[in-house]
């Protein structure tokens, strides 16, 4: 594949490639917009090359076909279902590690594995004992946040012997004090 194939590639399939980055999530760190968008460059350039062994016929025979539409498309969102579901499995781990383990104590790892539970990003905030107990069952255990991004309230329940009410009531107090760290979109 040559520049200016890539070129008449990108242009036709840009757009569609930038809306595929935004549906596949994750957190920012972990993975970019960009970052994605790379990955399906990379894939549109394997699925040019794939496609010409394939049907044995030159990009510009083959480029502006309907079979050829359907493929690269197909290899697009199979790549974003391929790196949805990597983010997937990674997301309790990116949220929940720290990389100072000599300066943590046992009962402030993550499930007892000797990997620390880190909060102090959001140190500016000053919380009560019960509101830190939340804080960190949430960032020890990954099911607490449901897939849907709400919280397990029940399961928060059961860690901590707290009421249901009170879980509530502290949820509520943790959304007001952490308010200035929601993004806006």
């Amino acid at each position: 594949m040559n520049n200016q194939e890539w070129e008449t590639v990108r242009k036709k399939y840009g757009k569609l490639m930038y809306m595929i980055c935004h549906r596949i999530g994750g957190d920012k760190v972990t993975n970019d917009i960009e970052d994605s968008y790379q990955e399906l460059c990379i894939s549109a350039m394997d699925a040019v090359r794939t496609f010409s062994k394939k049907s044995g016929r030159e990009f510009g025979d083959y480029f502006s076909t309907i079979e050829f539409d359907k493929y690269i498309k197909t290899c697009l969102w199979n790549k974003k279902n391929s790196l949805g579901i990597k983010i997937q499995k990674k997301k309790p781990i990116n949220n929940t590690m720290s990389f100072v383990p000599e300066l943590v104590s046992e009962e402030e790892t993550y499930e007892g594995s000797g990997i620390p539970v880190d909060v102090s990003g959001f140190a500016d905030v000053e919380l009560d004992e019960e509101s830190r107990l939340i804080v960190e069952k949430i960032l020890q255990d990954g099911k607490i946040i449901k897939p849907n991004g709400k919280i397990n309230i029940n399961r928060l329940v059961r860690e901590t012997g707290k009421s249901k009410p009170r879980i509530k009531y502290l949820i509520e107090r943790l959304e007001h004090f952490y308010q200035d760290y929601e993004e806006n979109e």
